[in-house]
C-alpha cells in the first residue's frame, strides 16, 4: 500500500543507506525498470521532492529502490561491459577535448603569426627602399608561420586521433548497451518476479509507473 510522501520519503532513505554511483536500481526514471544510478541517491531523491509534481512523489519514491537480489550471469556481464564501455568513452571524449583545446590554441597563434606575416609583406610593398629590412621580417614571420603551420598540422593530427578513438569507444558503447537491454530482454520475467519481490505493490506495467491516464 502507497503511504504518505513523508513516510515513503524515509523508507526511501532508509532503503539506499550505503548505496553508491553505479548501483542497479528499479525505477530511477518512471519508465525504466532497471538501470545504473549515475549520481548518489540522495540527489535523486531530492530532484524528485523538488521537481516532480505532488501528486507523483509517493509513488515516485516507493518504485525507488536498490537491486538487493541477484541478476543471472549474462545480465551482469552485460551490465559489466556496458559500464567499462562507457568509462572508456568518457576517457576518449576527455582526450578529444584535449586534443580540440590545444588545436585552438594552436589555430590562434597560427593566426597571430598570419597577420605578422601580412603585416610584413605590407611594409615590404609600402617601403620599396627598405625592401631588404621588410624582406628579413617577411622571412622571420614565413618561419613563424611555417613553426606555427607544424603544430597546427600535429594538433590536427592529434584531434583525428582522438575522434577516431571516441568513435570506437561509442560503436563499443552501443554494442555493450545493445547486449544489455538483449539481457533484460532475455531475462524479462525473471527480472519481473524479482522486481516484485522486492518491491510488493509495484506499479509498474512493464513500460512505466505510471498509467495512460495518469
Amino acid at each position: 500500500m502507497l503511504k504518505s510522501i513523508e513516510e515513503e520519503l524515509e523508507d526511501c532513505r532508509k532503503r539506499f543507506e550505503g548505496v553508491g554511483v553505479g548501483a542497479l536500481v528499479w525505477c530511477c526514471h518512471h519508465s525504466i525498470e532497471l538501470e545504473m544510478l549515475t549520481e548518489l541517491p540522495e540527489a535523486r531523491i531530492a530532484y524528485i521532492m523538488r521537481e516532480k509534481s505532488v501528486d507523483e512523489r509517493a509513488r515516485r519514491l516507493h518504485e525507488f529502490a536498490p537491486l538487493r537480489g541477484e541478476l543471472h550471469a549474462q545480465v551482469i556481464k552485460a551490465r559489466a561491459e556496458w559500464y567499462k564501455a562507457d568509462a572508456e568513452w568518457d576517457k576518449a571524449l576527455a582526450e578529444r577535448e584535449k586534443a580540440r583545446a590545444e588545436w585552438d590554441k594552436d589555430a590562434a597563434e597560427l593566426n597571430k603569426a598570419a597577420a605578422e606575416w601580412n603585416k610584413a609583406l605590407a611594409k615590404r610593398e609600402k617601403a620599396r627602399a627598405e625592401w631588404r629590412n621588410a624582406r628579413a621580417e617577411l622571412n622571420k614571420a614565413r618561419a613563424e608561420l611555417n613553426k606555427f603551420l607544424a603544430e597546427w598540422d600535429k594538433a590536427d593530427a592529434e584531434l583525428n586521433k582522438a575522434a577516431a578513438e571516441l568513435n570506437k569507444a561509442t560503436a563499443e558503447w552501443n554494442k555493450t548497451y545493445a547486449e544489455w537491454n538483449k539481457a533484460l530482454a532475455e531475462h524479462a520475467e525473471e527480472i519481473s518476479e524479482l522486481h516484485w519481490a522486492e518491491v510488493p505493490d509495484t506499479a509498474w506495467n512493464g513500460a512505466s509507473i505510471f498509467s495512460e491516464e495518469d
